[in-house]
């Protein structure tokens, strides 16, 4: 979505969201930082696979989604 001139209609098809655990307490204002890597897109679709991390640096979760972009 970050490579095209203008915004685009897009919607999430499939989308999981693994937490690890044990991990650190958080507060609700909390940062987080965020990694994805589309691993394949082609003809409008897209999979992507991500790493989520606490403000201390240790991974909190992995997500997996296939997204499509309309037009």
């Amino acid at each position: 979505m970050q490579m095209f001139r203008l915004p685009k209609m897009s919607s999430t098809m499939n989308w999981s969201l693994e937490f690890i655990y044990p991990h650190n307490p958080m507060k609700n204002d909390d940062w987080c930082g965020y990694q994805a890597i589309t691993r394949q897109a082609s003809d409008g679709y897209a999979h992507t696979e991500a790493n989520v991390w606490d403000s201390a640096g240790n991974l909190i979760a992995i997500s997996r989604q296939v997204v499509t972009v309309f037009g």
